[in-house]
Order: structure tokens, then sequence, then C-alpha cells
């Protein structure tokens, strides 16, 4: 995440994780002036609490393959800031299941600018968000699509037998 998109912003950045980048965040927040909050790991089942107090949620990687943090926050309803790149794309439709930009400071900034200053459209993206989720990503899809998996696995097995 790039400190410098927030720089002069009026938000609080609240990351939540361990990993070895913890202490150079942390100064380069500081000597930027920027409200970070760094909660560590946490039980899980805290997280819903905490993204759903925000204004938005933020995962603006290069890359990602299977962004799951990014999946929990649309499942709480969360406006969600994500890179175009590649596993973050694929997951977000521009405009409506949330808002894409690009991995540098500047598109950033301005994504999180934009976002603030539009609640109704904070509310349409959380909204939608939490929709997505539910038609692709809810237990009862899951598991329709494992069961269709195994059984393409049994049938394939079969057909190389005979």
């Amino acid at each position: 995440f790039h400190i410098q998109a927030c720089t002069s912003l009026d938000v609080e950045l609240h990351f939540i994780g361990e990993g070895h980048l913890r202490d150079p965040l942390k100064e380069k927040a500081r000597e930027l002036h920027v409200q970070l909050t760094l909660h560590g790991s946490l039980p899980h089942h805290q997280l819903p609490s905490i993204i759903r107090q925000s204004a938005l949620f933020a995962l603006v990687s290069p890359h990602e393959g299977h962004p799951k943090s990014l999946l929990e926050a649309m499942s709480c309803g969360a406006a969600v800031l994500g890179a175009d790149s590649p596993g973050i794309r694929e997951q977000i439709v521009h405009g409506e299941t949330g808002w894409l930009c690009g991995t540098d400071a500047q598109s950033i900034r301005a994504g999180i600018q934009h976002l603030l200053a539009n609640p109704p459209l904070r509310e349409k993206l959380g909204r939608n968000a939490r929709r997505f989720i539910e038609d692709n990503y809810s237990l009862d899809k899951i598991v329709e699509m494992e069961y269709s998996l195994l059984q393409n696995i049994v049938g394939a097995q079969h057909e190389s037998k005979d």
C-alpha cells in the first residue's frame, strides 16, 4: 500500500495482519503524518465489525492469487477500492461492485477521494458487492461447484478406463 496516497487526506488507515513491512509502514506513516493503526493479527470473528465501521476497504496490490480479504470485505457490504491488477480485477466490476484504480499512489489517492466524496456510490457498491458474493461465493454455490468438479473427475476416470 502506498502510504503516500493518504498524505494530507483526513483519513485513518487500519492495517490488519503481521509481516515484515509492519515497522517500515509505521515509520513511513509517522514521516508523512498519516494516521495509521496497526492491529496485528486478529481473530477472524473480529474482522467484520472493523470492516463495517470503515468508509471503504482497499486492496491495491499489484497482483493477488485469490484475494480472500477482498471477498471478505465485499461479503460485509463494504465499498471496495481495488487495484486493476490480476486477481483483483476479476472480482470487481468497476462502478458496480467496487472501484478499480492503478497501483501508483496518485491513482490510489484519486480512488480514495472519489469514494469518500460519494456516499451514495459507496452505498451502492457495498450493496452490489454483497449481492455478488451471495451469488458467486455462498456456501450453496461453492458446494454446487465442488460437486460438479467431482462429477467431472469421476466421469473422466470412467471414460479413461473404457
